[in-house]
């Protein structure tokens, strides 16, 4: 997927032979790039000079950054989980049929794809679902779906020259992924992306996610990251917070 043009009164990306307009222009230019966050960061490692990485602990419908990312289905129902808190947050009803009308025009989206909508009450100016695979052994592709997926999103990011993004911890509930191999595939995808995009516009990637269980995993996972890296503190910054 790659950007095709901006401007009044949509944004418009191109899905192989599909165009995806992402309506409500108005709300897309009045959102400031500049990230601001309700949740609790939990820890961060920098990856490169312009470029960090985030755990935080809260709502990610709450969060106000470029680009929120939803754990969605093929079929963009938004029910439960994360695109339930999404879909309450964005405004029910209206939100949910732009996403059936997406599903209407141009099929379910693919396990590994994206989809492009608007935020609609959100706090960011779109909204990417990404479908990540349900687990199933592991034998059928699963990880190199749940990596399609995340680049996906952050290509959507980096195409669009968005500052910041929010991801949740994708296929790692109801789809049954291993929290810890979640952690592991997602960290990897950004570390690639930052290797092969040095110049991004791209600040700030936050994994925000609303249960302890959950941030204790992708934190661990951080932090062992930053331990196997040799600790460099003129690479890697650091913060770490704890939970009650």
């Amino acid at each position: 997927m790659h950007l095709v043009g901006l401007g009044a009164p949509v944004v418009i990306y191109r899905e192989g032979d599909h165009f995806v307009s992402v309506r409500n222009a108005a709300q897309l230019l009045a959102v400031d790039a500049s990230a601001q966050a309700s949740s609790t960061l939990i820890y961060e490692r920098r990856l490169s000079s312009t470029l960090v990485v985030q755990v935080r602990h809260g709502d990610i419908a709450q969060e106000e950054v470029d680009v929120i990312v939803n754990a969605a289905n093929s079929d963009l129902r938004h029910g439960a989980g994360v695109a339930g808190a999404l879909l309450r947050a964005a405004g029910g009803a209206s939100w949910q049929a732009e996403s059936d009308e997406y599903v209407r025009q141009r099929g379910r989206v693919a396990v590994g794809s994206v989809a492009v909508t608007s935020a609609g009450a959100l706090r960011a100016r779109c909204v990417v679902h990404a479908v990540g695979p349900q687990w199933q052994g592991g034998a059928h592709g699963e990880v190199a779906l749940l990596r399609s997926a995340v680049s996906n999103s952050l290509r959507v990011a980096h195409t669009h020259e968005f500052a910041s993004i929010a991801l949740p911890a994708i296929s790692s509930g109801i789809f049954g992924f291993d929290k810890a191999l979640c952690a592991s595939v997602l960290f990897d995808e950004v570390e690639a992306f930052a290797r092969a995009h040095v110049g991004t516009a791209l600040r700030q990637v936050r994994f925000v996610v609303n249960d302890q269980l959950t941030c204790d995993v992708f934190s661990d996972e951080l932090q062992r990251r930053r331990t196997a890296a040799g600790g460099n503190t003129t690479s890697v910054t650091t913060t770490a917070v704890t939970l009650e």
